[in-house]
């Protein structure tokens, strides 16, 4: 179509120009000038509208997919609004939105329909409440190192309008003909963060964890107690007594400039936080000790598990109390991997109060080595006091010794001698004896003599009786 009428417009101008020329002969130069200028704006104008409805036709051309769209559009979010069944091909449509990624962002089967935004802006209140208020990238200030005080200043909070965006759209009208609902009103001024003495928090680094080494990521710093409070700031006081660790890492987060996260509940474990982390997100989150546990939570349960890591299911894929699977056997279809919920405010608790046992028992073990490294010093002085001691005793012995041995020959020889001499004392005796026997009888003998040499006496002799 549009060759043949660029060939009817091409014969057209032809003509005109044929007829134009052949008419210059009749014609004054200024008509013939007109009737050009006249031939030619037809020409534009007649090139302009062609132009001007080509336009218009790939213009119009898209109006009724685009209208077929904007009708989508509103019937999604008035399905998003209201709610609607799941086989609503709004709802459909919803789910294979690039948003969702063909996955629904609920549980069809339990919900029964997509909820209304009213619905689900009712479950996260319900959240937030069961979570508790949390105070975001709060940023700690100072440290004062004899009361252990952390200033802290936390951003102030926008405080919500007082109508709901959501449920303002969720009340509007249905027809999009009838008229739009009021602006909400303007936000109110912002407020100061809430925080009063007295309340308790617990602080937690901002940032992605480190499984292999968690001091160098965000770490939990520990339970607080508001002391003092005003507008933009809070100072705070840790309520379990710093040691080295743990005044250690406050010390390093405060140099490192981190923010912290305020909680006013401690934060709840629970199943469905990391159900839908695939293998690899678990294990760049969590410790190789316990990620695990996490990875084969709701997988067939194995005969080493224990009582605490199993629970039963039945056909329904209900779990099944534990007393009851006892009671009845024939209930359980399936036996899977349960790991335990950890109560974190607990165990934080009783964590820092067994560091603490430990930490003193190690102080009192490391006291003790320092009374026995003193101990076996002093054993090594007496000890090598003793040693010379038996040095010199042994030096003295072998003195002592060669003084026996000469005292033992010298006690022989002295014996000997003193046996000799008896020996010849005896003899001695016995010549004595016998020489003193022969010298009285010599003497007897010469007085005998004497008396026969001599005259008698008068009345007796010597030698006889009185």
């Amino acid at each position: 179509m549009a060759l043949v009428l660029q060939i009817v417009v091409l014969l057209v101008v032809l003509i005109g120009l044929i007829t134009i020329i052949m008419s210059i002969k009749n014609w004054h130069w200024a008509q013939m000038v007109l009737v050009l200028s006249i031939f030619f704006m037809a020409l534009a104008t007649l090139f302009l509208g062609m132009e001007t409805f080509r336009i218009h036709r790939n213009i119009r051309k898209a109006i009724p997919g685009l209208e077929k769209k904007l009708a989508d559009v509103e019937e999604e979010n008035r399905a998003l609004q209201y709610g609607a069944r799941n086989e609503d091909p709004a709802v459909m449509r919803i789910w294979t939105n690039e948003i969702f990624g063909g996955e629904a962002p609920y549980d069809p089967e339990a919900e029964g329909r997509m909820l209304s935004t009213t619905a689900w802006t009712t479950r996260l209140q319900d959240l937030a409440r069961a979570r508790g208020r949390v105070w975001r990238n709060a940023l700690p200030a100072g440290f004062d190192q004899k009361t252990s005080r952390v200033a802290v200043t936390i951003a102030p909070q926008q405080q919500a309008p007082p109508v709901d965006p959501d449920l303002a759209a969720a009340e509007a009208p249905a027809d999009p003909a009838a008229p739009a609902a009021a602006p909400a009103a303007a936000q109110a001024a912002v407020q100061g963060h809430g925080l009063t003495v007295d309340a308790i928090v617990y602080a937690f680094e901002n940032g992605a964890p480190n499984p292999a080494a968690p001091d160098q990521a965000a770490q939990y710093i520990g339970e607080f107690r508001v002391v003092q409070a005003n507008e933009t700031a809070v100072i705070l006081e840790p309520l379990q007594a710093l040691n080295q660790f743990t005044g250690s890492r406050l010390v390093k987060s405060i140099q490192a400039k981190r923010t912290w996260s305020l909680y006013e509940l401690m934060p709840a474990d629970s199943h469905e936080l990391f159900a839908k982390l695939d293998e690899a997100a678990k294990r760049s989150l969590l410790p190789a000790a316990t990620v695990e546990e996490y990875i084969r939570q709701g997988t067939p349960a194995t005969d080493d598990d224990d009582q605490y890591h199993r629970a039963a299911f039945d056909e329904a894929g209900n779990q099944i109390g534990a007393d009851d699977a006892k009671a009845d056997p024939s209930k359980v279809n399936q036996w899977r991997f349960d790991r335990p919920l950890r109560d974190y405010n607990y165990l934080f608790s009783e964590l820092m109060r067994e560091r603490v046992v430990m930490e003193a028992d190690v102080a009192a073990l490391k006291q003790q080595i320092a009374d026995l490294a003193t101990a076996q010093a002093n054993a090594k002085k007496l000890e090598a006091h003793r040693t010379a001691e038996r040095t010199a005793l042994q030096q003295d012995k072998k003195f002592m010794e060669r003084d026996l041995a000469f005292i033992t020959k010298l006690l022989a020889t002295i014996n000997s001698q003193i046996a000799n001499a008896k020996s010849q004392v005896s003899d001695l005796l016995t010549a004595n004896a016998s020489m003193a026997q022969s010298l009285i009888d010599k003497q007897l003998a010469e007085l005998k003599a004497i008396d026969e040499r001599s005259p008698a006496p008068a009345q007796s002799s010597l030698l006889g009786a009185p």
